[in-house]
Formats: C-alpha cells, structure tokens, sequence
C-alpha cells in the first residue's frame, strides 16, 4: 500500500479532482467492516472514469490490489 499510495496520488495532479476524505476516522453503522475510505469528488463521471482508467492510475492501482481486497466505485451525485 505504501507503493500505490506513492504512485496514485500523482496521477490526480493536473485533473479536476477534489478530495473530500482520505482515510478519517469511520464507524461502521451497517454491513461489513472495513478499514478505511477515500473520496473524491470529479466534475462529471466521464472525468472520473478518464483518470480511474488512465494508464497512470492503473500502474498504481496494480499495488493496491496485490496488497488488499477494495471496493472502488462511482456514484453520480444528484441535486434533489
């Protein structure tokens, strides 16, 4: 993880990427435990997707897997 933490975090220089949490302190209220979260906050999906399959990303993302089990996904924010 140290290795992907590394690599990964370069690949958001120059993307229109917000980060909103790395790793705070959580409490699991429901489901499965886990260890940690990371959230960033993109323009648009398309721009997630671009920088989550750019080349770079998937390099880092290569340590990521090989060191632990994640859940990587990309929910669409709606105003209501």
């Amino acid at each position: 993880m140290e290795i992907y933490g590394k690599l990964a975090l370069p690949t958001l220089a120059g993307r229109p990427a917000k980060p909103l949490a790395f790793y705070g302190t959580l409490e699991v209220l429901e489901g499965p435990e886990f260890e940690g979260a990371v959230i960033l906050e993109f323009p648009s999906v398309g721009e997630a997707k671009t920088w989550y399959e750019s080349s770079e990303y998937q390099a880092a993302a290569e340590h990521r897997k090989a060191a632990s089990s994640f859940r990587v996904f990309i929910l669409e924010g709606k105003n209501v």
